[in-house]
């Protein structure tokens, strides 16, 4: 992004980086966005989501944790 805002900025323009990666964080780790990864599933648990959201990123894993 930084070679891309030097490259580009001169121009105007600007670029958005988005990491492919969920964060673990209040808006994530709710029943309700588990709801929308397993529908269909009455009680769907934060172990059943990590599974899918492991398939989602990039990384081997399913979320990472928010800076401190």
């Amino acid at each position: 992004m930084k070679g891309l805002a030097l490259e580009l900025g001169r121009h105007r323009i600007r670029g958005e980086h988005r990491a492919p990666h969920t964060v673990n964080t209040d808006i994530g780790a709710q029943r309700r966005t588990y709801e929308l990864f397993l529908p269909g599933n009455d009680n769907p648990t934060r172990e059943q989501f990590a599974r899918i959201a492991q398939r989602l990123n990039v990384l081997p894993e399913p979320w990472a944790e928010p800076p401190t």
